[in-house]
């Protein structure tokens, strides 16, 4: 018997009697079609189809967490979900950047729960602007997968000012 693969209507293989072939679908593709052609020493012949789908990714984890212009922030642990600091008197911005494991995730932010973004893509950063009092900013980390997923929250303080002074 004559065996021959197909990937995509491509041939791949072509053998008698026993034949092997690796097939591997790369990252840029959701699915892959196979098909396996026999042909008996008669000539008859038979197809049979096989549809690969590409195993989604299910990291969900951040990688990083940086967050600049206030004071006080926790060290990143992608084990750790909440984090609490203090923000100056001062400085009314402070700069997030987050960064997931999966190139495939996507973020959605939300800052006192007014959602700022809501992407594909495993990058975000941003300028958030700061009110008096408890800022709190909310990450969830979906992964490609579309279930698995991870919540961050950092609460921010930011303290009145107590100057007085006249400028």
């Amino acid at each position: 018997t004559k065996i021959e693969i197909y990937s995509d209507d491509e041939k791949i293989a072509e053998g008698v009697g026993t034949l092997k072939s690796d097939i591997s679908i790369d990252n840029s593709v959701e699915s892959k079609n196979i098909s396996i052609k026999l042909t008996s020493n008669s000539g008859e012949t038979k197809v049979y189809s096989i549809k690969l789908d590409r195993f989604k990714d299910s990291e969900s984890k951040l990688s990083n967490i940086i967050v600049s212009g206030i004071e006080g922030m926790p060290a990143f642990n992608d084990n750790r979900y909440f984090y609490t600091a203090n923000g100056s008197t001062t400085s009314d911005t402070m700069n997030v950047t987050l960064e997931s494991k999966s190139p495939n995730s996507k973020l959605i932010v939300l800052v006192n729960g007014e959602i700022i973004s809501n992407k594909e893509g495993n990058y975000f950063n941003r300028d958030i602007k700061l009110v008096t009092g408890i800022n709190s900013v909310q990450v969830y980390s979906i992964a490609e997968d579309g279930i698995s997923k991870s919540m961050y929250r950092l609460s921010v303080i930011r303290r009145e000012s107590n100057d007085v002074s006249l400028s």
